[in-house]
């Protein structure tokens, strides 16, 4: 924790660069188009899931393989933009902006980045946890159209199979409601986010939006 509040303190010196480099805008893009994206497919995933119409079946398994293979490669993504950014402290705010702003910026960022990796690892635990149901059948996730839990599957169970309705914290339902929850906390903060690049935008009419557009006046 020590590490990330020395970040930020680096973020607001001196250090800091005019601008955003290439790849540093297209990691933000590509982060962005795949939250645009799996989002909704998560929710056409999740309200589809045990349909027994072979059209709204069928619609699942699509929604299930865009929203698991985004979310497994947004794993990828978010953690080399971290990396990334351990090495590269954030362009410096406008003139005039309070340290109080400068560091609540740093910290929605630094969050923003804590979820991005930790709900789709929380989705991938929860589809861990799913033992098979007679029901709807083999517990699935999707990668590319494979299914990675499955004979010879890519991805690993990062958790023991246990039974829905079992007593186990690390159960399904458990994993899968923190899943959620803190997906609804990102949203929030996201908004945030998208909110104060607006208002840098339209009302300050400065460059902070336009940095990460590859546009500066």
């Amino acid at each position: 924790m020590k590490h990330i509040i020395d970040l930020m303190d680096m973020d607001i010196s001196e250090q800091q660069p005019a601008g955003w480099t290439a790849t540093a805008r297209w990691l933000h893009w590509t982060v962005a188009i795949a939250i645009l994206v799996l989002v909704p497919a998560g929710y056409i995933m999740a309200n589809s899931y045990g349909n027994p119409d072979p059209e709204v079946y069928q619609t699942h398994i699509l929604a299930s393989q865009i929203h698991q293979t985004l979310g497994l490669l947004l794993i990828a993504l978010v953690a080399v933009r971290f990396l990334w950014r351990l090495k590269h402290p954030a362009p410096a705010l406008p003139a005039g902006v309070p340290q109080w702003q400068a560091r609540m910026s740093r910290i929605v960022q630094w969050a923003l980045y804590i979820c991005l990796i930790a709900i789709p690892l929380l989705g991938w635990a929860a589809l861990s946890s799913l033992a098979d149901i007679p029901a709807f059948g083999p517990t699935q996730i999707w990668f590319f159209g494979h299914d990675g839990f499955g004979t010879g599957g890519m991805i690993p169970r990062l958790l023991p199979a246990v039974s829905y309705e079992g007593p186990d914290l690390l159960r399904y339902s458990s994993i899968a409601s923190a899943h959620r929850w803190l997906a609804y906390g990102a949203g929030g903060i996201l908004t945030l986010h998208i909110l104060a690049a607006l208002r840098h935008h339209f009302v300050l009419n400065d460059n902070v939006l336009r940095r990460m557009l590859g546009k500066q006046s």
